[in-house]
């Protein structure tokens, strides 16, 4: 019984952190603007960030969006299988291209 407490609390944490990381990075791009405040960009006139998260979203954004491009909005996808994964432990390991291991 004890195993499987440490279980579901293994499994509840790798989840809030995936669900956590996919909530920061999808609010971070979907809010993102070239008129924000950067790690590279920054103008002192302009105090008021748009992206949901303020500086540090502008800045997540921005360096996902200049790395990666378009496909930093994979990032947000990737992490639903592994919701998936560890919320309802659905095995998505046969599913060809979804590859989901935790610790």
């Amino acid at each position: 019984m004890n195993i499987k407490i440490k279980e579901n609390l293994k499994r509840t944490f790798f989840f809030s952190i995936f669900a956590s990381l996919g909530a920061i990075f999808l609010l971070s791009l979907v809010s993102s603007s070239k008129v924000d405040n950067n790690f590279l960009q920054f103008n002192s006139e302009f105090d008021n960030s748009q992206n949901f998260l303020g500086y540090f979203g502008s800045v997540l954004s921005n360096f996902l969006l200049d790395l990666f491009g378009v496909a930093s909005y994979l990032f947000c996808l990737f992490f639903l299988p592994t919701h998936l994964d560890l919320l309802m432990g659905i095995d998505l390991n046969g599913i060809p291209g979804i590859c989901c291991h935790y610790p």
